[in-house]
């Protein structure tokens, strides 16, 4: 039989030879030829599919074959469409097109399902909808207002390379890029610049690509979480499950939040598609998950599928690497998942170069790749660059190490033992002949472990914060126990969970030190996440059991459309998600650059105009983590935000204003307080927040330093000269000078009090215009007097009456 329509034609009139016949094609993909008793089918259907011409007997009569396996393929999946609800169904390999045979390099054919595309559809729309809704936050008054922080500077050195190339695609542009760059966060600069140059080459693109990113990314992340969830499960609505919780979990969803253009949603991307291509590029052995290997190829290492899933994990290996210069960090899952995939090998008598050879070789030419791009352009350090090389090395050798161990029949113990001691001799060998890359390994690793006052550094189980329950809401508290699970199941030799458990544990070690890492997290959680929801909705009887805990005789369709049943699983759905509903709105708006803080850096701006001011009289001294947000919008300089990082918290914590006016004169236009610098009655940020500078009894005042704007919770000051009021009173007297001030539409009393010498002569020094009272004296301080430090005399001083 050589015709798919012919065996079509046969698995219409005998549908039930549709599972042995997938059986056959599955013991076929591992051998040349095999008996009767090594297929699990009984014999009445084994003689149906021999009489139908499905199977035939090979020349010799020594074994059997299917007879066009090809043609068996095509077959199957165009017979065994699968409607999204489905539990059983799915079991196949036709949602995903077959995969192609051993013996032929022709493309899978796939088919359409309307039903499951909508479906998949909805959960990414839902994904995009949960991270725009901060539409009006982001776009204001024609200007493009990102979240947070780090992203201007992202932003002030993607416009600083479109400067340097005209606005066009030329690379050259990259070469006005920093160290901190080169080393940091390259591929991601770069990929942003391309892309505001195909967008329009200015400012304004860029500032749109910034904002619009990262749902890009969220989108991208989910439509891979619904491929990798699909693979390890075979079950879509799972799948779906995995991307809508995934659409409501805080430690995600405000990373990928429109606006929020650091370089962490980047990352993500570059993260799952190493994993997806990797579990799609390595079949699991005997179909644990889901019918023959999953639909994922046919373990052969002349199938095309396999080596076209192999490219992307060299993509995503370059990305990972290039992206960040953390990025190494999340290719050790990558080599723990070979390590386990191979020990299983060894243990079930599986080739492991078979498993793995398209991996190695994916590897080896993404590090082929990086180091070149290190060497050309100079992107990260050596350290960085020379990670996949080790990479290779590693999975290579432990690749050809469980070749080894099945030729020679050794035990998994045996193997254990030799592979441990080839890891030793690696980590002696890399300390002795590499000692920098040993040593930048220990620091990065010590980085990690350290803990400090910056949000994200933080650890996730800190009892003050309750970090886990707000960045992920229930869905880790869901997931955890099916991530415990399929790590029983792995160690009993279900492969298909060796990836999302392995990225799961590695991933969940890390965010238990700093929770930076929550979002690399939340991609594998959704995974268990999503088997936890369809297992939890089976148990209430709303669908059928999700395929890792089904029969074959559970294959019940659900109607997708059956509203009473939805609006069930909905409501599930709500108390599972219910936390994160909260949750995703309230982590947004903590990196949302709110109203009054962009009005403050919009009339700061204005003020500096119409002073032409110039860098750095305009720079804007302000809490650390919102200085490159000011500056960007008042001086265009958010390079960095160093000076205010070393020196803001030392100086509202000081009490001697004119020590820190005498630094700050020549590096400042202007100081911003919050109520977050309130604090004791002596410390400058108390006396500038609370009283705007002005004396009282109990503290001097500051008197070089002037309150010009209040928004909000925002106050601005300049940093003034001061005007010099002299005045003659009782010798040894103090006397005390007061001005009604009206800032913004607040009004208030500046005090300033001085002590008289022996001879009279009173002096303040006073940082507002306007008209002051002295005892039974005025006197008129102008604007001038006080920018420019002159002299002001009052009636009663002997001398000079101008001014």
């Amino acid at each position: 039989m050589d015709d798919a329509d012919a065996v079509a034609n046969v698995l219409d009139e005998r549908p039930e030879l549709e599972s042995p016949l997938k059986t056959a094609l599955a013991i076929d993909e591992e051998t040349d030829a095999w008996t009767f008793e090594e297929l699990p089918v009984d014999s009445g259907a084994f003689g149906e599919l021999v009489s139908r011409g499905l199977i035939e007997q090979v020349e010799d009569g020594e074994g059997y074959r299917v007879t066009d396996p090809r043609a068996a393929r095509v077959a199957l999946a165009n017979d065994g469409r699968d409607e999204l609800g489905t539990g059983g169904g799915s079991k196949g390999v036709s949602d995903r097109g077959p995969p192609l045979g051993g013996d032929t390099l022709a493309a899978p054919v796939y088919t359409v399902d309307l039903t499951a595309v909508t479906a998949f559809a909805g959960a990414i729309l839902a994904v995009i909808l949960a991270r725009v809704y901060v539409y009006g936050s982001i776009f204001r008054d024609g200007a493009v207002v990102l979240s947070g922080n780090d992203p201007y500077h992202y932003r002030y050195w993607v416009e600083q390379v479109l400067a340097a190339s005209g606005g066009a695609f030329n690379p050259s542009g990259l070469a006005t890029l920093p160290r901190g760059i080169l080393e940091g966060e390259p591929l991601f600069v770069a990929t942003l610049w391309a892309f505001a140059v195909l967008f329009g080459g200015d400012a304004t693109a860029a500032g749109w690509v910034l904002a619009w990113y990262p749902v890009l990314a969220a989108a991208i992340t989910g439509g891979l979480t619904y491929l990798l969830t699909r693979a390890v499960t075979d079950d879509r609505r799972v799948a779906l499950a995995a991307v809508l919780l995934l659409a409501i979990t805080p430690a995600h969803a405000f990373r990928t939040s429109l606006g929020f253009a650091d370089h962490h949603a980047f990352d993500y991307v570059w993260l799952l598609v190493t994993a997806t291509a990797l579990v799609r590029a390595t079949p699991p052995f005997g179909g644990e998950t889901g019918g023959e290997a999953g639909g994922l190829g046919t373990g052969t290492l002349r199938d095309l599928h396999r080596w076209t899933w192999a490219g992307l994990i060299a993509v995503g290996v370059v990305g990972q690497t290039l992206a960040w210069d953390a990025g190494p960090l999340f290719l050790v899952p990558l080599g723990g998942y070979v390590v386990a995939r191979v020990f299983s090998d060894v243990r079930t008598g599986i080739r492991p170069v078979v498993t793995h050879g398209p991996t190695v070789a994916a590897i080896a030419l993404a590090a082929g790749v990086v180091y070149a791009v290190h060497t050309v352009f100079d992107w990260h350090s050596a350290t960085v660059a020379i990670v996949p090389v080790l990479l290779f090395l590693g999975v290579f050798v432990v690749v050809i190490a469980g070749e080894l161990a099945l030729r020679f029949e050794l035990s998994v113990s045996a193997f254990a033992s030799r592979l441990a001691a080839l890891l030793i001799f690696g980590v002696v060998a890399v300390h002795t002949f590499v000692p920098d890359l040993s040593s930048s390994l220990v620091a990065g690793l010590q980085t990690i472990l350290a803990s400090r006052s910056i949000a994200e550094t933080q650890a996730l189980l800190d009892a003050d914060t309750f970090g886990w329950l707000l960045l992920f809401g229930f869905v880790l508290v869901i997931a955890v126990p099916y991530l415990l699970w399929a790590t029983v199941e792995s160690y009993r030799g279900a492969s298909g969970w060796y990836l999302p458990v392995v990225y799961g544990w590695y991933l969940l070690g890390l965010t238990f030190f700093q929770v930076r890492f929550a979002g690399q997290l939340s991609m594998f959680v959704a995974v268990f996440a999503g088997l936890a929801f369809v297992h939890a909705a089976h148990v209430v009887d709303l669908t059928a059991p999700p395929v890792p805990f089904a029969d074959e005789s559970e294959t019940t369709p659900i109607e997708l459309f059956e509203w009473r049943r939805v609006a069930q699983l909905a409501v599930l759905f709500a108390l599972i998600g219910s936390l994160g509903f909260v949750q995703v709105p309230v982590k947004m708006s903590q990196v949302v650059t709110d109203g009054g803080e962009y009005r403050t850096a919009a009339w700061m701006d204005d003020y500096a105009d119409e002073r032409s001011w110039e860098y750095p009289d305009n720079y804007v001294f302000s809490p650390w983590g919102q200085n490159r947000m000011f500056n960007y919008f008042v001086n265009g300089e958010s390079r960095s935000d160093d000076y205010a990082q070393e020196n803001y918290g030392r100086f509202v914590t000081s009490g001697d204003g004119s020590q820190w006016y005498k630094r700050l004169r020549n590096q400042a236009g202007f100081v911003v307080t919050t109520p977050a610098v309130v604090s004791k009655q002596s410390q400058i940020g108390t006396r500038l927040y609370r009283n705007h500078g002005s004396g009282t009894g109990a503290v001097p005042s500051l008197d070089h330093y002037r309150l010009v704007h209040i928004e909000d919770e925002f106050k601005v000051f300049t940093l003034v000269q001061g005007a010099v009021i002299e005045d003659v009173a009782t010798p040894n007297s103090t006397v005390t000078a007061r001005v009604n001030v009206t800032v913004s539409g607040e009004s208030f009393t500046y005090t300033e009090q001085a002590a008289a010498s022996a001879s009279g002569g009173v002096f303040f020094r006073v940082p507002y215009p306007g008209t002051y009272q002295i005892g039974d004296d005025t006197v008129v301080v102008n604007e001038s007097a006080v920018l420019n430090g002159k002299r002001v005399l009052t009636t009663d001083v002997t001398g000079d009456m101008g001014e």
